[in-house]
Formats: structure tokens, sequence, C-alpha cells
């Protein structure tokens, strides 16, 4: 019987004989099976360093993928500050207490925060002083600016 039958007779759960024990504790592994173990080990080490990076990054990618998400529910305007504060107090952004903290970083600092407001001098169907009605934000084109653009040189 040779070492190979022997192995796969175990690996199947067979029963062994003093001869087949015999033969396994007396075998003697030549130099390129251990050559062979070596590069498998290292490359299992291997393969394993890469499973923990990529691991890592995968981690590193639903941390910054939740504190952007909790960045724009919050109308928070800078997701990198968010993070550096996140981390900084130790708070994970999908923790129930990041709501908390994000209503202190309000009271914090404030300008940190988008506000909801329409460009323009006032609101669309506000008065304004003279009593006319801003229907849009932007007004028709005056006289002066019309005289204006009548005499500015052109480019050429």
């Amino acid at each position: 019987m040779t070492l190979q039958q022997v192995i796969q007779k175990a690996a199947a759960g067979g029963a062994l004989d003093e001869e087949e024990k015999n033969m396994l504790k007396t075998f003697q592994p030549d130099e390129r099976m251990r050559n062979e173990f070596e590069e498998m080990k290292s490359s299992c080490a291997a393969l394993r360093q890469e499973r923990d990076q990529a691991a890592g990054e995968l981690a590193a990618m639903r941390k910054r993928q939740a504190v952007e998400k909790l960045a724009g529910q919050s109308n928070f305007a800078d997701t990198d500050y968010l993070a550096f504060k996140l981390e900084q107090s130790g708070i994970a952004p999908d923790d129930a207490a990041a709501a908390q903290f994000i209503d202190g970083l309000k009271k914090e600092c404030p300008r940190m925060f988008a506000v909801d407001i329409a460009p323009g001098s006032a609101a669309a169907g506000a008065t304004a002083p003279g009593g006319e009605e801003n229907s849009s934000v932007f007004t028709a084109p005056t006289d002066e600016l019309v005289r204006r653009l009548e005499f500015a040189p052109e480019a050429f």
C-alpha cells in the first residue's frame, strides 16, 4: 500500500491497521515536500494578510458611508470634519448617540450646517418697500443698466 492510499483511507474515516500506522510514523518527507509546505504556509499567511486588509478597507468604507449619510440627514456641510469630530468623541456614526452629538454640534458650530434659504433680496410674493410685489428673484433690467451696456467697450 502506498502513502497516498493510506492518507485517502484515513481521510475517508477508515481504520488503519498496524502496518499502515507504522508507515505513517516512519515517513520522512523529502526536501521538495518541505519546500512545498513552506511555500503553502507563506501563501496562506499572505492570503490572511490580504483578507484582513480587505476587511479593514470594507469597514472604513462602511463607516465613511454612515458618516456621509449622517451628514446628509443633518445638513452638515463638511463630512471630513464630521468624521473627525465623531472619531474624536468616540461615537459611531450609526449609533443612537450620534443624533444627540449632532444637536450639540449645531449649538457649538452652527456655521458647519447648511441653511435652507433662497437667494435674492426677498422671498417670492413678498411686498417690496415701494409696494410692488417681488414676483421673481431677479428684477427686469432698468434703464440705467441698459444705458451702461450701450456704452460698454466691446471685447475682441
